[in-house]
């Protein structure tokens, strides 16, 4: 009297590996996705205003604020970027 039993195929030890894999790096690249968010919501302090210089407030990020902002001395301005 014999039976026969179905076994199920073994898993061989490079799947388990590939799976631990997987599931690091989609953990890792969650945990960087919502550290980036935090980071973009809650932006660091900006610098104290220095009352003896002049303040230009540039309203856009264009073409035009980004060759100003290259060319321009921000030791003798305070400047201020205000884009939607």
């Amino acid at each position: 009297m014999s039976t026969l039993k179905e076994e199920a195929p073994k898993r061989t030890p490079r799947l388990r590996k590939l799976k631990r894999v997987i599931y690091g790096t989609a953990l890792v690249g969650a945990t960087y996705t919502g550290w980036s968010m935090y980071r973009n919501r809650n932006p660091a302090e900006q610098m104290a205003f220095d009352p003896s210089k002049k303040t230009l407030v540039l309203l856009g990020t264009g073409w035009g604020s980004t060759t100003m902002l290259k060319n321009l001395d921000t030791d003798n301005y305070n400047v201020v970027v205000v884009s939607p």
